[in-house]
């Protein structure tokens, strides 16, 4: 389940991508393409098709009169932390815990079409880049970028809906498509 992007942010991220990308050695990352770039609220894995209609339902009922979230982008991090990067995010957050709520509801409502429990604590963030691995002096590198970009600002934007992305993994990369959408109102 996951929130879409504007294209504004979407562009912002994607200057920030190229940025950090003069930073480091070619094929160091493997890159989010800026049109698959999302915001996940909870990862579900493979749900089956006949099941969609049950989930959509669910999703309804959870997110109905919740209303519109406004939600901004900014700053940049790595998961796990700065010294050993495995992931090169920019993070995103809605004002009085907003997004947070919004997630929890959403976790409850879906839980029991997840493949996997969610994650102990949620981190709203959008991923930039993942490594496969990481040398040092690529982790310094990395380390002094993102610090250097976490008061960063790009942009902000209002959330009607909530969508169920489906990937699709190949050789050429990953695609997405949403599969259906829930309004928050």
């Amino acid at each position: 389940m996951a929130v879409t992007l504007p294209d504004p942010v979407r562009a912002k991220l994607a200057d920030l991508q190229r940025e950090i990308k003069q930073v480091l050695p070619p094929e160091s990352a493997s890159w989010t393409q800026p049109g698959n770039m999302h915001l996940t609220l909870r990862f579900l894995g493979k749900v089956a098709s006949s099941r969609i209609p049950e989930l959509s339902e669910k999703l309804s009922r959870a997110l109905a009169g919740f209303g519109d979230l406004d939600l901004v982008c900014e700053g940049s991090g790595c998961f796990p932390d700065l010294h050993a990067p495995r992931v090169i995010w920019a993070g995103v957050h809605g004002a009085e815990e907003r997004l947070l709520q919004l997630h929890r509801r959403v976790d409850e409502a879906v839980a029991g079409f997840a493949q996997q429990p969610a994650e102990a604590a949620f981190v709203g963030h959008i991923t930039l880049a993942r490594f496969k691995s990481i040398p040092r002096s690529t982790a310094e590198q990395t380390a002094r970028f993102v610090e250097a970009a976490a008061a960063r600002r790009f942009g902000g934007w209002r959330v009607p809906t909530v969508s169920l992305i489906h990937s699709q993994r190949s050789p050429a990369g990953t695609s997405y498509a949403e599969r259906l959408s829930a309004n928050l109102t």
